[in-house]
């Protein structure tokens, strides 16, 4: 059986890299990984990421990219288990994930992006719906009023806007400001 190139091995290290800090993201986010299999498959992982910094180094013959390939290995090699990510502090698995995300950007030459927040979703949904009413042809009719009750409201706005005084403007924007505030104290208290 022949040796995989060097190049082959590269990939196969770049691909598990990108899955395992799938994986920390994952752990990151409190989101819940146990179903069947997961704890296997991550161990699985985790060993095949560890045998390819391994072996990605030893036939490393610049010493600078030799230490980084191992440096990959060193990175991954605490987190054996599911488990132990899961119950180690929140504060650390974030450091990890954003050392992880700066590695993957050395070794892949990008940044992965992160999952979109779930609060992202419904808006983006719903841009995605509006937008394919306007593209296919016939339902431009059903939309119609919609956007016209819409473009109402957006003039009935533009005259408000146009009848108040400056310190009232500068009030409202003041009160959306504090709300906002409010708003993401509270997020991140929350997370």
């Amino acid at each position: 059986m022949a040796r995989p190139t060097p190049l082959a091995e590269l990939a196969t290290l770049r691909h598990c890299w990108q899955q395992w800090v799938r994986m920390v993201a994952l752990v990151a986010s409190r989101h819940s990984l146990r179903r069947r299999g997961a704890e296997e498959a991550y161990r699985a992982l985790h060993r095949q990421l560890l045998a390819c910094c391994r072996c990605v180094a030893q036939q490393e013959t610049d010493p600078e990219q030799r230490r980084f390939y191992e440096s990959l290995g060193e990175l991954a090699k605490p987190w054996l288990t599911l488990h132990i990510l899961a119950q180690t502090e929140r504060k650390i698995v974030a450091d990890l994930l954003d050392c992880c995300y700066r590695t993957e950007k050395q070794l892949c030459g990008r940044r992965w992006l992160p999952r979109l927040p779930r609060w992202f979703l419904l808006p983006a949904a719903s841009l995605a719906a509006a937008g394919a009413f306007f593209l296919l042809p016939g339902l431009g009719r059903l939309v119609a009023p919609v956007v016209s009750w819409l473009l109402s409201i957006v003039h009935t706005l533009s005259l408000l806007y146009g009848s108040t005084t400056a310190g009232q403007r500068l009030l409202a924007a003041g009160i959306v400001l504090v709300l906002t505030a409010m708003l993401a104290v509270l997020h991140a208290r929350l997370s």
